[in-house]
């Protein structure tokens, strides 16, 4: 029942198509934007209620709870918190040179793709002071109190005593610290839904990452947030190359620059003919990869940059529905476009439909 609960809460998210809003930068001077809730999720013991377009903030010295529900906060660039059922945490600074959140209780996710200097994410569990070294993706719990790191380095700070977690440790929080193994190949019911919203926002980088290549939008060098009406979330675009989460290599993030070579692959002539051999990795259907197959990139893109063909409402939802034409592909449990960009299906399919998947991508289940 709850697992239906999340995918109707998920479905009812809007993506919008107003070319104009297409990656536009987030408040870049600060962390703390709430991308995506399900269920009860509150701020200051009030509901967050956002408009089309427009996002609740988690405000210096303001503390995010959930109830039955999850919420993601964007901190740095490549910097996600996911917090899990009857959790809290606290924004002590929303700067983006030293964002500080405090731990409170329940479960969190803290999943960052990208450790740059003069960025920094620490979080702090009473008197328990975490830094992170590398990406990766770290846990915390306050049912037992301690901190997994799944994947990169953390350093721990208590009572004057530093030690430096890795790969596949966890660290209880108490007076001593001891380090000891867990198994990281495995996650619960949160994990796997926070891997699911690193996938979701991977899909809507592409299309976002082009169009902030041909358009007037520049992230001054850096790395940004940026918005994909299409999809009504923000995605990450690294200021430079292509970074994938370390979730999985399947959910990666382009630069502009590596938007732009991914749509326009060297090609080579051999043998002096007209024709030519495509050595680029542009998959003339659209698709891009996911864990659990294929899906769309967001909408046919023009030669013009400042049009787009319709784009569906995408939500990461379950559901049947299908794209009819080749030109825009949406996440669907059963359906299978009837052309060339169909949606993220894992059954049968028609056409040039995006078949390939294993399951739906948009199952918010266990």
């Amino acid at each position: 029942m709850r697992t239906a609960a999340y995918v109707a809460l998920a479905a009812s998210t809007l993506a919008l198509s107003t070319p104009g809003l297409f990656a536009q930068s987030v408040i870049s001077a600060h962390s703390g934007v709430l991308n995506h809730s399900i269920g009860e999720v509150t701020i200051e013991g009030q509901a967050p209620h956002p408009k089309a377009g427009t996002f609740a903030e988690v405000k210096e010295n303001q503390e995010l709870q959930t109830q039955i529900g999850r919420a993601e906060l964007l901190l740095t660039p490549g910097a996600f918190l996911r917090a899990g059922e009857n959790s809290a945490v606290r924004m002590e600074s929303n700067k983006l040179s030293d964002t500080k959140l405090a731990f409170l209780k329940g479960s969190a996710i803290l999943d960052i793709v990208e450790v740059v200097a003069g960025n920094s994410v620490a979080v702090h569990y009473q008197d328990y002071n975490v830094s992170f070294v590398k990406k990766g993706i770290y846990r915390f719990d306050s049912e037992p109190a301690q901190l997994r790191v799944y994947s990169g380095e953390a350093v721990v700070t208590h009572g004057g005593t530093s030690i430096h977690v890795k790969e596949g440790r966890a660290v209880p929080f108490t007076p001593a610290l001891v380090v000891g193994k867990f198994d990281n190949r495995n996650g619960d019911e949160l994990y796997r839904w926070a891997k699911r919203r690193s996938e979701y926002i991977a899909v809507a980088n592409l299309s976002a990452a082009r169009k902030a290549n041909s358009s007037s939008y520049t992230s001054g060098g850096g790395s940004s947030w940026a918005y994909n009406p299409f999809y009504g979330m923000y995605t990450f675009i690294p200021g430079n190359g292509m970074l994938c989460d370390p979730f999985t290599p399947y959910a990666c993030y382009y630069s502009p620059s590596a938007a732009w070579r991914y749509y326009n692959p060297p090609v080579y002539n051999y043998g002096g003919g007209g024709g030519g051999y495509n050595a680029g990795g542009y998959n003339n259907s659209g698709y891009y990869p996911t864990s659990g197959g294929y899906s769309s990139t967001v909408s046919t893109y023009s030669s013009n940059a400042s049009t787009y063909s319709a784009a569906p409402s995408v939500s990461p939802s379950m559901g049947s529905s299908s794209s009819s034409s080749g030109s825009s592909g949406g996440f669907s449990g059963g359906g299978a476009s009837s052309s060339g960009g169909g949606g993220f299906s894992g059954g049968g399919g028609g056409g040039g439909g995006a078949s390939h998947g294993g399951g739906s991508a948009g199952g918010h289940g266990r």
